[in-house]
């Protein structure tokens, strides 16, 4: 268990560090053609938007965080756990962590029933109570972890991000999406800019 926690404690600061896509470009573009305001995705031709706050042409899948002050290449969210976005380069890292930190808690839980269980006669009436408030904690916070790895499972089965899917009025739900859950999980765990 310490050394799953020293590991999740690396992937934390890591997370932290890491350049989640920031998006800058060479130079920022001031007149564009009308038809170079539109791009094409796998199955739409989508009309590009300028960043009111950087000041440049947007890619496909750009958003622009408000706490980091940055556009990030698929942004997914701003996690203020991590005071990082989490966009196109670190994802999977933060995925990695959600299920990382997701067995931390199986453990702890395992742990305290084992200690609740076996151990009961050993223990004093305010030890007792001091485990089983620890085991009701710790299944809360499981329960928010399986949750949020359920919600990130689904967003990248269905090729979208969660700024994506909190803008789905702005943006067809399905403009990224091939169709083919197999690929789409592939382009992930393979190439993360294969995955745009």
């Amino acid at each position: 268990s310490f050394i799953l926690f020293v590991f999740n404690l690396y992937l934390i600061i890591y997370l932290s560090t890491s350049d989640p896509g920031f998006f800058i470009p060479s130079d920022k573009i001031e007149m564009l053609d009308k038809e170079q305001l539109y791009a094409q995705s796998k199955t739409a031709t989508i009309e590009l938007k300028m960043c009111k706050s950087c000041h440049i042409i947007k890619n496909l899948r750009v958003f622009h965080c408000r706490k980091c002050g940055l556009c990030v290449l698929r942004h997914d969210h701003h996690c203020v756990w991590l005071s990082n976005c989490i966009g196109v380069y670190n994802q999977k890292t933060f995925l990695f962590l959600i299920y990382t930190c997701l067995l931390h808690c199986a453990i702890f839980i395992i742990f305290l029933l084992y200690t609740i269980f076996d151990k009961k006669e050993k223990m004093t009436m305010t030890q007792f109570l001091f485990c089983v408030c620890d085991l009701g904690v710790i299944i809360v916070i499981t329960i928010m972890f399986i949750s949020l790895a359920v919600y990130q499972i689904i967003f990248i089965c269905t090729n979208q991000t969660t700024s994506e899917n909190l803008r789905r009025n702005e943006l067809q739900r399905t403009q990224f999406t091939t169709g083919n859950i197999c690929e789409i999980i592939r382009e992930f765990f393979k190439d993360p800019l294969g995955y745009i």
